[in-house]
């Protein structure tokens, strides 16, 4: 597989898997994959569709943001500050 992962956009994908947010399949790189990460369109999404307060496997969640991995809390705190 070649290209790069639809989460972190740095690392080659190692495979192809649904989103835990929606009915929606992403390229994923190992590292996302084990950090439970999201694209940021889907963190986007959830927040304007859900606000906020989630259920806990939203929470568990994270993504990817200038280099770092966030977690849902600190991708809303983030997203409110911005």
């Amino acid at each position: 597989m070649t290209g790069k992962c639809n989460v972190c956009e740095v690392n080659e994908p190692v495979g192809v898997a649904c989103s835990g947010l929606g009915p929606v399949s992403f390229t994923y790189c190992k590292t996302c994959l084990e950090m439970n990460a999201e694209p940021l369109m889907m963190m986007d999404a959830t927040f304007e569709i859900i606000g906020p307060d989630v259920a806990n496997h939203v929470k568990k969640c994270t993504t990817y943001v200038d280099g770092e991995y966030i977690t849902w809390d600190q991708f809303v705190t983030k997203r409110v500050v911005d």
